[in-house]
C-alpha cells in the first residue's frame, strides 16, 4: 500500500515578531509563533534604563545571528541592572527556548507575567513551551488568556488552532486558523511596495488546508494550500500537501509538478522526496521511484514509510535481498512493526524459504492479532510445508476477520482438498468464485489446475 505524506501532523508553533526586530525560526521539531520584544517597547526610560537597554539591544543582535548563549549573556546583565525588564525577560525566554532550556524558559515567561499580568505575548510563549513539555492543558489555559487580553493576536489563534489540531478537535483548529489569517499582516514591514509577504499568513493557510483535508473537504484543502503558496511561494509543505492530494485523485502529472517544485523549494524535504517516489512509482517509472525513495532515506535516515515503500518494490521487481535489507531496516526503527515482518515474509516465500516466511508471519500475528493478511499467509505457508491442519486452522481466522475477501477461502479449499475433504473445499470454492465473481475464469482455471496436481501427487 502506497501511503502520502503531507505536512507534519505534530503540533507547529510559529513565531512573530514586531517589524522592528527580526526572529528565530525553528525550536527542535516544531515551528513557532513567539513574540520577541524590541526596546521601543518599553516606556518610562531613566538613567538605568538605557544602560540595561543597551545590553538589551546587543542581545537581541547576538539573537539574530542565533548566538543564543550570548544573547542570555546580554539579555541577563540588562535583567541584573532592572529586575523589572518585561522584555528582556521575554526574550530571554525566547533564547533559553532555542536552546532546549525549557524550565529556565518558562520561569522567564512566568516572572515576566508576574510583573505584568497584562502581558499577552508571554502567556503566547508559555503556552507554546508548555505545550512542548506536554502540557497541552496549561498551553490551552494560556492561550486562552493570551486571547482575552489581546483578541487581535493572529500568533495565539494560530498557535491554539494547532494544539487543537493535535488534540483532534478539527473543527476548532479551522475556526482558529480562520481567525488567525486576517490578523496577520499580508506583508511585512511598512512599505507595501517591497512585497515581502508575511510567511506566517501562509503557514495559517496550509495548516488550514490540513484539517480540512483531515474533514474530507478536499477542495477546500486545496484551495487554502493555494493561498499558502501564493503568499509565500517557497513553502515547500504547501506544495507537497497540495500534491498529496492530486496524487489521490490521480492527476500524476500534477502531483509530479507540485513534488518537482517542494524539492526546489526545500531540497532537505524528506517526505517531498517520498511522495514523488510514490508518484512515480505509480507512472511505473521505477527507477526514479527507487532513486527517490532512497533520497528520502539519506534526508531522514528514521523515515520508516520510505524504507517499507523502497523494500515492497524492491520485492516486485526482483530484488530480494534488496528487498530483506530494508524490511529489516523498518524494524530497526520499529521492532513492533507488524507490516514489516508480514511483507518480509513475502520476500521470503518467494525465495522458496518458507520456514523463514512462517518466522515472520508468526512474528506478524503476535505483535497484531487482527492482520488478516499475515494470518492468511502463514495459512498458505503452512499448507506449502504439508502442515495442514496448522493451515486450515490459520485460514479460519483470516477469514474471521476478512469474511468478505475469497483469498482465505480459497486457500482453505486448497487445504480441505490435501486433506481428502472434498465436499468442505468444494463449498469454499463455491464461496470464491460468489466472492470473486469478476475473477471467475481465473479462478475456476486455478481450482483446476490445483485439483490436478493434487490427483498427481495421489
Amino acid at each position: 500500500m502506497i501511503e502520502v505524506h503531507s505536512g507534519p501532523e505534530s503540533p507547529r508553533f510559529l513565531k512573530a515578531v514586531p517589524s522592528s526586530i527580526r526572529h528565530f525560526h525553528r525550536v527542535t521539531g516544531l515551528a513557532l509563533i513567539v513574540l520577541a520584544l524590541s526596546a521601543a517597547d518599553s516606556a518610562g526610560q531613566n538613567g538605568k534604563r538605557i544602560s540595561a537597554e543597551t545590553y538589551f539591544r546587543r542581545g537581541n543582535q547576538c539573537a539574530d545571528r542565533e548566538d543564543f548563549d550570548e544573547a542570555i549573556s546580554e539579555y541577563t546583565k540588562a535583567i541584573k541592572l532592572d529586575s523589572k525588564f518585561v522584555p528582556a525577560l521575554i526574550n530571554r525566554g525566547h533564547a533559553f527556548q532555542a536552546k532546549g532550556a525549557l524550565d529556565e524558559s518558562v520561569a522567564d515567561y512566568t516572572r515576566a507575567i508576574e510583573i505584568n499580568p497584562r502581558q499577552a505575548d508571554a502567556y503566547n510563549n508559555r503556552a507554546v513551551v508548555r505545550f512542548i513539555r506536554n502540557d497541552a492543558a496549561g498551553a490551552m489555559a494560556d492561550f486562552d488568556q493570551a486571547l482575552k487580553l489581546n483578541p487581535n493576536c493572529a500568533e495565539a489563534y494560530y498557535n491554539r488552532g494547532r494544539i487543537r489540531y493535535a488534540a483532534g478537535d478539527t473543527d476548532g483548529a479551522i475556526d482558529d486558523f480562520t481567525h488567525a489569517i486576517p490578523r496577520f499582516p499580508s506583508f511585512l514591514g511598512s512599505v507595501r511596495s517591497l512585497n515581502v509577504k508575511n510567511p506566517n499568513q501562509a503557514l495559517a493557510f496550509n495548516d488550514r488546508g490540513l484539517a480540512k483535508q483531515r474533514k474530507g473537504d478536499l477542495d477546500g484543502a486545496l484551495s487554502d494550500y493555494r493561498m499558502a503558496m501564493a503568499t509565500n511561494p517557497d513553502l515547500s509543505e504547501a506544495y507537497n500537501n497540495h500534491g498529496g492530494i492530486l496524487l489521490s485523485k490521480g492527476d500524476l502529472i500534477g502531483a509530479l509538478a507540485d513534488f518537482d517544485r517542494a524539492i526546489q523549494a526545500d531540497p532537505t524535504y524528506a517526505e517531498s522526496y517520498f511522495n514523488r517516489g510514490n508518484t512515480r512509482r505509480a507512472r511505473r517509472d521505477f527507477t526514479g521511484a527507487l532513486a527517490d525513495y532512497t533520497a528520502s532515506i539519506v534526508k531522514n535516515p528514521r523515515m520508516k514509510a520510505s524504507y517499507l515503500n523502497r523494500g515492497t518494490l524492491r520485492y516486485q521487481t526482483g530484488d530480494f535481498e534488496g528487498a530483506i535489507s530494508d524490511f529489516a531496516n523498518v524494524l530497526r526503527i520499529d521492532p513492533k512493526s507488524a507490516g514489516a515482518y508480514n511483507d518480509r515474509g513475502l520476500v521470503w516465500e518467494a525465495k522458496g524459504e518458507w520456514q523463514n516466511a512462517i518466522a515472520d508471519y508468526s512474528q506478524a500475528v503476535s505483535l497484531s492479532s487482527n492482520l488478516g493478511e499475515a494470518w492468511l499467509n502463514r495459512g498458505r505457508a503452512y499448507e506449502q510445508t504439508g502442515e495442514i491442519d496448522a493451515a486450515i486452522s490459520d485460514l479460519n481466522r483470516a477469514i474471521e476477520i476478512r469474511p468478505t475477501d475469497p483469498n482465505p477461502y480459497l486457500h482453505r479449499g486448497f487445504a480441505l482438498l490435501r486433506k481428502g475433504d472434498e465436499s468442505a473445499a468444494g463449498r469454499d470454492f463455491d464461496r470464491v468464485l460468489i466472492l470473486g465473481r469478476y475473477l471467475k475464469p481465473l479462478i475456476e482455471a486455478g481450482i483446476k489446475a490445483f485439483k490436478s496436481k493434487i490427483r498427481l501427487e495421489q
